[in-house]
């Protein structure tokens, strides 16, 4: 398994199978058929999924925020 394949499957997380829920119909037309509840993943993906979402809806104002921040310390540093 390669190194890209595994950061893939741990970013992607792992499907959640579960069976049908006991309900008379579902029972009548899917008879043992799972269906997909969600995805789980590791915790360290969820924050490195959380920190890719926060960038990508507010990456405008990090990019001027930085941008003013190396800008105030070079400006002190030769100014100092």
């Amino acid at each position: 398994m390669s190194l890209l394949h595994r950061l893939k499957t741990w970013y992607d997380g792992t499907p959640l199978v579960v069976d049908m829920p006991s309900r008379r119909l579902a029972k009548a037309v899917f008879i043992g058929v799972p269906f997909l509840a969600g995805t789980r993943y590791h915790w360290s993906a969820k924050i490195a999924r959380t920190t890719v979402f926060f960038y990508l809806q507010h990456w405008k104002w990090l990019w001027g925020l930085m941008a003013t921040a190396v800008t105030s310390v070079v400006i002190a540093w030769l100014f100092s």
